[in-house]
């Protein structure tokens, strides 16, 4: 059961990064879909603007559950970097499942804020495993000090990229991208 959890965890990062592709090449189409409403183009992109709080709670809380599974289940020690990307993230999960529950919908701008800072530091500790991976010397990059784990530190990676930092960054660009066509009009 635990094999195919993390599977179904790394396929689901493998479809988040393609779906990450598709919504920036949407986002080219936006001008057409405004053009022609009743299109394809259209109606996906209405699609997509009425439900993105439902995809960003539903991708947040995912990643959320993803995180603890890792953590308490099959015991990966988070380093500090993670313990950063977890606080961002529980935060928007929690913060839309309040904004959903009451309807609200003012909570964009935060969201992206979380979402934009969680990302860059996803980014960040990515970059700090590509260097470890190219035998790059990134200890003096880490600030890595109170759990003991290195956040340049590999425990497992799928497809030949996808680490856990790159399932984090994956998830906060999905939220970036469903509240940017959220936004617009």
């Amino acid at each position: 059961m635990i094999f195919f959890i993390q599977d179904l965890l790394n396929y689901s990062v493998l479809a988040g990064s393609l779906l990450v592709l598709a919504l920036l090449v949407l986002l080219c189409f936006s001008k057409q879909s405004k053009n022609q409403p009743n299109g394809f183009w259209g109606k996906l992109f209405t699609l997509l603007k009425n439900n993105a709080y439902w995809f960003v709670f539903i991708i947040s809380a995912a990643a959320t559950l993803g995180s603890l599974f890792l953590s308490e289940v099959i015991k990966l020690p988070p380093c500090d970097l993670c313990w950063f990307q977890r606080v961002f993230m529980y935060s928007i999960a929690l913060l839309f499942l309040v904004a959903l529950l009451k309807q609200e919908r003012i909570l964009k701008p935060y969201a992206l804020t979380l979402a934009i800072v969680g990302g860059l530091i996803a980014l960040y500790q990515y970059f700090l495993q590509i260097g470890t991976m190219l035998n790059v010397e990134t200890d003096q990059f880490i600030p890595c000090s109170v759990t003991n784990v290195s956040c340049s530190t590999i425990t497992d990676i799928f497809f030949g990229f996808i680490t856990i930092p790159m399932s984090s960054l994956v998830a906060f660009a999905l939220i970036v991208l469903f509240l940017v066509y959220d936004r617009k009009s």
